[in-house]
Parts: C-alpha cells; structure tokens; sequence
C-alpha cells in the first residue's frame, strides 16, 4: 500500500458516505503521518 492507495480511497469514500469517509480519513491521516 502506498500514497497511490490513500489517494484512491480520498477520491473514492467523499462520493460514497461522508461519515464513513470522514473517519477513514482520519485513519489515513495518521498511516500517511508514519510514512513520511
């Protein structure tokens, strides 16, 4: 999984639930935070 995957699933998740996608944000936030 790489930055590819994170930008997939940003793209992905607004257009599907905003509370879902809200959320996993937040979970990507942070796994994007250990990466850099």
């Amino acid at each position: 999984m790489g930055v590819g995957f994170f930008q997939k699933w940003k793209w992905v998740l607004p257009n599907s639930s905003s509370s879902f996608s809200t959320s996993t944000s937040s979970l990507a936030t942070k796994h994007n935070s250990s990466f850099s």
